[in-house]
């Protein structure tokens, strides 16, 4: 917990205080968690289909994941994930 703010504090930890305090009070609020949801999948998706490398870095991150997958499927015998190409 921060000390209270008191007036012999410099002005910018004062307004830095309470920047803070209601941008926290403010993801408490599911309209807010929501739309910032929505921002972050379609910064994803814009990256995706907008940048030149963003099928490559997908691609990537997928056999990132499948390479997990393959560890996992080889030590309980379940069957392995597709290898990506291209």
């Amino acid at each position: 917990m921060m000390p209270p703010v008191t007036r012999d504090r410099p002005i910018f930890e004062r307004l830095q205080f309470w920047a803070t305090h209601y941008a926290l009070r403010a993801l408490d609020n599911k309209i807010v968690q929501a739309a910032v949801g929505a921002l972050v999948w379609a910064a994803c998706i814009a990256f995706i289909f907008l940048t030149d490398a963003g099928l490559a870095a997908s691609g990537d991150a997928l056999n990132v994941l499948f390479g997990v997958w393959n560890v996992l499927a080889d030590v309980t015998g379940l069957p392995r994930a597709p290898y990506l190409e291209g």
